[in-house]
């Protein structure tokens, strides 16, 4: 086992935990016109490289992630390119998208600093959690949801001031905690509840912080946070509950069953009218007036790739000419230059069905090698690629984050066994 306890110590690991420990936290933010989580996880990245060649590794590369990575950075703009599909040509050529989360996956290493990592999550997870009930208690009693947003940055947001974000945050329905959506906050404790769901189950203890966290999930009100609890329920339940595979599925028709139950016995319970209003919102058509995120979600990117050449369908459509094809597949009620996608239909648009099977093998490969609590973190990205934008991007490396710490913890416990 390789001592790090040195290492953790020098001012470039402090700095790389810290970039790496907040980024999800700056979310809402943008520095000198740039997306405050690419900024921390492209300097973590290029610190962590420094790191690496101060202590001779390697890359921490793996074949089947390189695979992926060459294929978007020549096939799809080659491809594009020879079909002379319309965009922007230097876009085409240079990707990079993929480029910066390479860069970003160097902070994946061996000489991570990943306790430190997570102890700074717990307790950025603790804090998040107290304040998202201190926003709903405060609108309870008050009709208010007051915000926690850092007055000197620039919002996310274009043509945006903090005080209209606070503003705007605050006369939402659903509470964002420090985040800029209610979508967002259950995102970032996802992981730390998949965590805590393991233990328990390991140790029969903390229960009552089982449920809590459960029940911030339901509160929240995220269709996104549903169908991450939904894929992690199910992993733990068919990989760690002993009994057959049909007395498995009785219980998971059971549960459905008792869910039903309560939408109907209990509907005009507020959580309930709001769980029941968000599923309009995955029907496969869209109003012109209607609800629209659902459905810009979950299936719009599908219309998109149903509209591209055979070929790009095949081997994926060069970035630049994105926003062409996202104008070309125009949806009454909807504004044809929002190119909104999940994680899916970004993998199937920009890579094609070949590069959605590697990306696909990467990950499996990854989950192979994992623990099972680190296997359902990244069941829960899977989830989440299903409803939120997960391609190359900062939410998209914050669970191969913890999933890897947290991998890391266990082998370097089981080593010094």
């Amino acid at each position: 086992m390789v001592n790090t306890s040195n290492l953790h110590k020098t001012p470039l690991s402090y700095t790389i935990t810290l970039l790496c420990s907040t980024m999800f936290l700056v979310s809402p933010y943008r520095l000198f016109g740039v997306h405050m989580p690419d900024l921390f996880c492209l300097i973590a990245g290029l610190l962590s490289f420094v790191v690496l060649l101060q202590n001779g590794k390697g890359l921490p590369y793996t074949k089947p992630y390189l695979h992926f990575f060459f294929y978007l950075l020549l096939v799809p703009p080659l491809v594009t390119i020879a079909l002379g599909v319309p965009g922007n040509i230097g876009q085409t050529l240079l990707p990079t998208g993929i480029i910066i989360f390479t860069i970003w996956m160097l902070s994946l290493n061996s000489l991570i600093d990943y306790n430190r990592i997570l102890h700074i999550y717990r307790f950025i997870v603790f804090f998040s959690i107290a304040f998202f009930y201190f926003q709903e208690l405060s609108y309870l009693a008050l009709g208010v949801r007051p915000t926690l947003y850092i007055p000197f940055l620039s919002p996310y947001y274009d043509n945006f001031a903090i005080t209209d974000l606070s503003e705007s945050r605050s006369a939402l329905d659903r509470s964002s905690s420090l985040f800029l959506e209610s979508a967002h906050f259950v995102e970032f404790i996802l992981p730390y509840i998949c965590i805590r769901f393991f233990e328990y189950i390991k140790k029969r203890k903390n229960i009552v912080e089982i449920i809590f966290l459960l029940l911030t999930i339901v509160v929240a009100q995220s269709g996104c946070g549903y169908i991450e609890a939904i894929f992690v329920g199910l992993y733990f339940f068919l990989s760690q509950y002993k009994a057959n595979l049909i007395v498995k599925l009785g219980v998971v028709f059971f549960i459905i069953l008792i869910i039903l139950g309560i939408l109907i016995i209990i509907p005009d319970n507020p959580i309930v009218v709001g769980i029941i209003e968000r599923s309009s919102e995955f029907s496969t058509t869209v109003e012109a007036y209607g609800p629209k995120s659902g459905f810009k979600r979950l299936f719009w990117g599908y219309f998109v790739y149903d509209s591209m050449d055979v070929w790009n369908k095949l081997f994926g459509l060069g970035i630049g000419s994105v926003e062409y094809m996202f104008n070309k597949t125009y949806i009454p009620g909807l504004n044809p230059n929002a190119n909104f996608m999940n994680g899916i239909q970004a993998s199937l648009i920009y890579g094609g069905i070949l590069g959605t099977w590697l990306l696909s093998r990467f990950v499996f490969m990854l989950i192979r090698k994992m623990t099972v609590v680190s296997q359902a973190i990244m069941i829960a990205m899977i989830g989440l690629f299903f409803c939120e934008l997960m391609f190359n991007n900062f939410k998209t490396f914050h669970y191969l984050l913890i999933a890897y710490c947290y991998n890391l913890k266990v082998k370097y416990a089981y080593d010094s066994e």
